[in-house]
């Protein structure tokens, strides 16, 4: 049997490990990175799906104020927002709290109990019904954004990746 010679090229590997250290340093910023792009993609729906006051003229007051409430009261655009959100490490996953400040928004989101035939000024009107439904807005994002959750993840891991690995800008 004759001895033969097998030369195996390591400088690629050599190469490739520096890209995995950077790849696990900059894995914090993916992990809140993404955190922030579902959190906009949930922010974006419960916006669309929060009902807008009806009032009369004589009340002084027009509608918005709810839908306003998501994004700290004012008409702010949804990116520039979001990314003003804190996240927080929460053991094995990211966090980041949804909330509307406004103090009507649970009795708008689960529905409320009033009282029939009393006067309402606001909004001009007798109360007729005893109880009122829920509109569930925030529900309903969440059940809208969470089937496309992972597919949105897995684009921002292959960006991320192919960044990283590629050499290019950081997430």
């Amino acid at each position: 049997m004759k001895n033969r010679n097998i030369v195996v090229d390591f400088s690629q590997i050599n190469g490739f490990l520096p890209k995995l250290e950077q790849l696990g340093r900059r894995r914090d910023a993916f992990f809140r990175s993404s955190a922030k792009v579902l959190a906009g993609m949930l922010l974006r729906a419960v916006k669309e799906k929060t009902p807008i006051g009806q009032y009369t003229e004589e009340s002084g007051k027009n509608g918005g104020t709810l839908k306003r409430g998501w994004t700290g009261g004012a008409d702010t655009d949804v990116t520039a927002f979001v990314s003003t959100m804190r996240v927080a490490d929460i053991g094995n996953g990211y966090e980041i709290t949804m909330e509307n400040p406004v103090y009507y928004a649970p009795y708008v989101e689960f529905g409320h109990r009033q009282q029939p035939g009393r006067y309402v000024p606001q909004i001009g009107k007798r109360l007729t019904a005893s109880y009122v439904e829920g509109k569930h807005m925030l529900e309903k994002a969440v059940n809208e954004v969470e089937p496309r959750a992972r597919g949105v993840l897995e684009q921002q891991l292959e960006k991320f990746l192919r960044e990283a690995l590629e050499g290019g800008a950081g997430t």
